[in-house]
């Protein structure tokens, strides 16, 4: 049974997509400019390419797809509105989803020149996989009598959670609901859980190694989310 959590670990903990600006990708990347170049409201050059592209501006087909992505995005941001993940209801409508998926991976396959459609798709496919792969860990591994399994799923769950606060482009989505109040809470239950983890003794190896890689992850993502609430405050 440990090892069919550890298994979980690599999806689950490589998160980190390519480095890039101002988007999910961004997160652990070195940084190459400062943090007030970096982070702002101004489209990135992908932003800007659906919009600027003779090919796809004013194209319906290609309008018609990114709503597609877009709607994509909010089916799955529902599942993690509460600031939780809501896995069974993910794993009920996890067909579904995956047909719908597969239906916008074609819209956007005849539009690979335009490059905001296809950021907006790999990122979507990365937050659709990141659940599918979470929804065994939290709905169907018993973790009961375990607390190092029980904070370990936690994590698992929180970095999924984390997903509610970017949009579907993979920036952070400060016009979400309570955005800067949930990025503290998330950060003050990481800090909770982190210090309850170093508490306990004789914890398995793997399960110490999955907890730790989950709870980097989440720092980060909270420390990226959080840098924009900072430069959103210093721009006022």
């Amino acid at each position: 049974m440990r090892l069919s959590l550890f298994l979980y670990a690599p999806a689950l903990c490589s998160s980190i997509l390519q480095p890039g600006t101002l988007t999910y990708k961004s997160i652990g990347a070195k940084k190459t400019t400062s943090a007030s170049n970096t982070v702002n409201a101004q489209p990135t050059s992908s932003d800007a390419s659906i919009l600027t592209d003779s090919k796809c501006f004013s194209n319906p087909e290609v309008e018609m797809a990114d709503n597609s992505l877009k709607s994509f995005a909010q089916h799955l941001k529902a599942f993690v509105e509460s600031g939780e993940f809501a896995a069974e209801e993910f794993e009920w409508s996890a067909h579904k989803l995956e047909k719908k998926l597969l239906d916008i991976v074609a819209q956007v396959t005849r539009y690979q020149y335009c490059h905001d459609l296809v950021e907006q798709l790999q990122f979507l496919q990365h937050v659709y996989k990141s659940m599918m792969w979470a929804v065994p860990v939290l709905t169907h591994y018993d973790s009961l009598g375990n607390k190092g399994l029980q904070l370990t799923t936690f994590a698992i769950g929180l970095n999924v959670a984390i997903f509610g606060l970017f949009d579907s482009h993979g920036h952070p989505d400060y016009r979400a609901r309570d955005y800067r109040s949930r990025v503290y809470t998330f950060m003050d239950v990481l800090e909770f859980r982190r210090l309850e983890f170093q508490s306990l003794n004789d914890v398995p190896f793997s399960i110490r190694y999955v907890f730790q890689e989950q709870i980097l992850q989440a720092d980060k993502s909270l420390k990226f989310l959080e840098l924009y609430i900072s430069e959103r405050r210093e721009k006022r």
